[in-house]
């Protein structure tokens, strides 16, 4: 998680420049920090659930964590990316503000982290480390390679992408694979049409959020935080529903918290 600040001072010479991207790692790491405690949470869930070995119910549990907490990634990235550059104008500064595509990348990079949560969790939980060992190192080691090549050619941006598709095919797509494959028993092509589904989701939520929000300009920095993460928050949320009504997993929360509701 430090290469992006390393190869930043080094390969691009100003040292205040790290200081800009810290604020945007600032938020970044509190979302990281969040999610990283929810999976923990799961993990001895699901390994009591793993002793029992009975691969469909451990399925169906992995399937109802991850569609909660993948759509919670979706909510978080918009409005990280709807809301990031006015709140770092505000508490810092006009100054400090970075180029809006390399905040895409950034976005783009918590978004892959957070949907590596879940399968991370039931990796831990039953151990299953040892089948993507070696591809790990292979990932370190082709990050650091592409983070430097593509930051010497291509600036901070280079960077950014450099790290992020090593972290993309081998942490998330991968590991994802070899998850499902030897935990639940399920062919790789079955993981592989879940982050096609979460991809779409998130494409589609974050391009019309990003588009509504761009329009708000009061003049004022915090009234436009606000409103931008409000719009946010309602826009993506309601563009998962509708993407996701036919769901059984939405379906299943959807009852759960009709049921709650009305006990009150």
């Amino acid at each position: 998680q430090s290469a992006r600040s390393i190869l930043v001072s080094i390969l691009l010479g100003n040292i205040s420049i790290v200081g800009y991207f810290g604020n945007y790692q600032l938020v970044e790491n509190a979302a990281m920090s969040l999610f990283s405690q929810m999976g923990g949470a799961v993990t001895s869930s699901f390994g009591n659930l793993a002793t029992e070995n009975e691969k469909g119910r451990m399925y169906e549990t992995y399937r109802k964590v991850a569609f909660l907490m993948n759509s919670m990634a979706i909510v978080i990235c918009v409005g990280y990316l709807a809301c990031i550059q006015t709140f770092v104008e505000f508490v810092f500064g006009e100054n400090f503000v970075l180029p809006f595509g390399s905040v895409v990348f950034i976005a783009f990079e918590l978004l892959i982290y957070l949907f590596a949560i879940p399968m991370v969790t039931v990796q831990n939980a039953m151990g299953l480390h040892k089948k993507d060992r070696n591809q790990m190192v292979i990932q370190a080691v082709i990050a650091i390679i592409m983070g430097y090549w593509g930051g010497r050619y291509f600036g901070m941006n280079g960077i950014l992408i450099g790290l992020l598709l090593p972290y993309l095919v081998f942490t998330y797509i991968y590991k994802g694979m070899v998850v499902v494959q030897h935990a639940f028993g399920k062919k790789k092509i079955v993981f592989l049409e879940q982050v096609f589904v979460d991809m779409l989701k998130a494409g589609i939520s974050i391009v019309a959020s990003i588009f509504i929000t761009s329009l708000i300009n009061t003049n004022s920095l915090m009234l436009d935080f606000l409103l931008k993460g409000g719009c946010a928050l309602v826009i993506s949320c309601m563009l998962l529903a509708l993407m996701s009504f036919r769901n059984i997993y939405f379906i299943f929360y959807y009852n759960a918290v009709k049921k709650r509701v009305r006990k009150r």
